[in-house]
């Protein structure tokens, strides 16, 4: 893959993602950042930088989110929570599938085939997503949110 091992680019991509920040991080709003990653090289480098840049993200969520992959960085983050929410024993649940396997099951029959974790992830993040941005407005009476989401 294209720069996943340059070092400066991600960076580069770290930085604009949570910039550096002045002064104290708690004065600062620290943005969820959700990446897919395929190496240590790109999700260390992305790490390693919001650290330098005093970034603290309300959420992070990488591709090599999984337990073994945390177990073996537990230095470079104080807490981490993974988990396989395609896997059929994960509880996993929403207004529209009980598990991650209902996504699968509900795949395999529009299209003839089932999918795997891209396939529940790709259904995850939007979801994710969505509930945030209406968590967001949800206690305004008359909410701008174009108009949040245009400036």
């Amino acid at each position: 893959v294209v720069n996943s091992e340059d070092v400066e680019f991600l960076q580069g991509l770290a930085d604009e993602a949570c910039p550096p920040v002045s002064g104290s991080p708690d004065q600062h709003d620290h943005p969820a950042l959700f990446a897919c990653v395929l190496s240590e090289v790109e999700a260390g480098t992305l790490l390693d930088r919001w650290v330098e840049n005093g970034c603290r993200p309300s959420m992070v969520w990488m591709t090599t989110a999984t337990w073994g992959w945390a177990n073996a960085n537990l230095d470079r983050i104080p807490f981490f929570l993974g988990g396989g929410q395609w896997h059929p024993a994960f509880t996993y649940g929403d207004a529209y599938f009980a598990s991650g396997q209902d996504v699968l099951d509900y795949n395999e029959g529009v299209t003839g085939y089932a999918g795997g974790y891209d396939t529940v992830v790709s259904y995850a993040i939007p979801i994710l997503f969505a509930q945030h941005i209406a968590s967001m407005f949800s206690s305004e009476v008359d909410p701008d949110v174009i108009g949040t989401f245009t400036n």
